[in-house]
C-alpha cells in the first residue's frame, strides 16, 4: 500500500527466510486489474452502442428512397399527373427510381395515344350511324322506321359501352331489372324473321337484375354462334 501513483497498481512483498535472507517481489494488484477491466467494457459498449445508432441511421438514409419508390407505385393513377420521383440515394436506388420515372411516362403516353385512337374510332363508327338514323326519318312505314331507330340506338350504346370497357373505366349502363325470356325471344325473332331453324321454349318469363345490352349482347353471339356451327 501507499499513497504514491506508483504503489496504487503494484503489490509489494518482502519474506524473511529462516537463513535471515529475504525474498522480495512484486505483482500488480487484482483490484488494479478488475477496475481496468470494467473500464474496458464500458468503452467496448460505448462504441457498441455509437456504431448501431449510426448504422441504423445510415440505413434509414439509404432506404427512404426505396420507400418513396413503394408509395409512388402503389399511389400510381393514369387520372393524374403525378409529381416525377426524386432521384436521390445510393446509385442502385437512383437507378431504379429514374426507370421508374420512365415506366411511368411510357404507360402515360401510350394511354394517352390509345385514348386519341379510341376517340377517332368513336367518331368513325357514330357517323354512318347517323346517317341510316337520318335515312330512317324518309321512311312512310311507321312501324318499320321505329325498328330501325330501336335498332340504332341499341347500336349507339353496344358501340359506347364497349369504347368504355377498352378505356378501363366501368360501364355506364343501369343495373335494372329484365326479363330475360323477353329480351331471348326477341332474338330469336330476329334470327326467325332471317329464315334460321330458331325456336324457343321453356318459362314465358324470367326476372334478372343485370344491365340490357350487355345481356343481349351476349344471348346475340351464343345463339348466333348456334346458328352458324350447329344449323338450327
Amino acid at each position: 500500500s501507499g499513497d504514491a501513483d506508483a504503489y496504487r497498481h503494484m503489490m509489494l512483498v518482502s519474506v524473511r527466510l529462516d537463513d535471515g535472507s529475504w525474498v522480495n517481489f512484486s505483482s500488480t494488484t487484482l483490484g488494479a486489474t478488475q477496475h481496468a477491466d470494467w473500464s474496458v467494457l464500458a468503452v467496448t459498449i460505448c462504441f457498441g452502442v455509437a456504431i448501431i445508432v449510426v448504422a441504423v441511421l445510415l440505413l434509414r438514409w439509404a432506404t427512404r428512397p426505396l420507400r418513396d419508390l413503394a408509395v409512388a407505385a402503389e399511389r400510381f393513377s393514369l387520372d393524374q399527373i403525378p409529381k416525377p420521383l426524386d432521384e436521390t440515394g445510393p446509385a442502385e436506388v437512383r437507378r431504379a427510381a429514374r426507370a421508374f420515372n420512365t415506366m411511368r411516362e411510357r404507360i402515360q403516353r401510350l394511354v394517352s395515344e390509345r385514348m386519341q385512337a379510341l376517340a377517332a374510332v368513336s367518331h368513325d363508327l357514330r357517323t354512318p350511324i347517323t346517317r341510316l338514323r337520318l335515312r330512317s326519318e324518309l321512311m312512310e312505314d311507321e312501324a318499320t322506321r321505329d325498328l330501325v331507330d330501336a335498332d340504332l340506338a341499341e347500336m349507339e350504346g353496344m358501340i359506347d359501352s364497349t369504347l368504355e370497357f377498352l378505356r378501363g373505366g366501368v360501364s355506364s349502363e343501369a343495373i335494372r331489372p329484365i326479363d330475360i325470356v323477353s329480351v331471348i325471344e326477341t332474338i330469336v325473332d330476329d334470327h326467325a324473321d332471317q329464315g334460321h331453324a330458331v325456336s324457343l321454349s321453356g318459362t314465358s318469363h324470367g326476372r334478372v337484375l343485370g344491365r340490357l345490352l350487355a345481356l343481349k349482347r351476349a344471348f346475340w353471339n351464343v345463339i348466333g354462334n348456334a346458328v352458324k356451327y350447329g344449323t338450327r
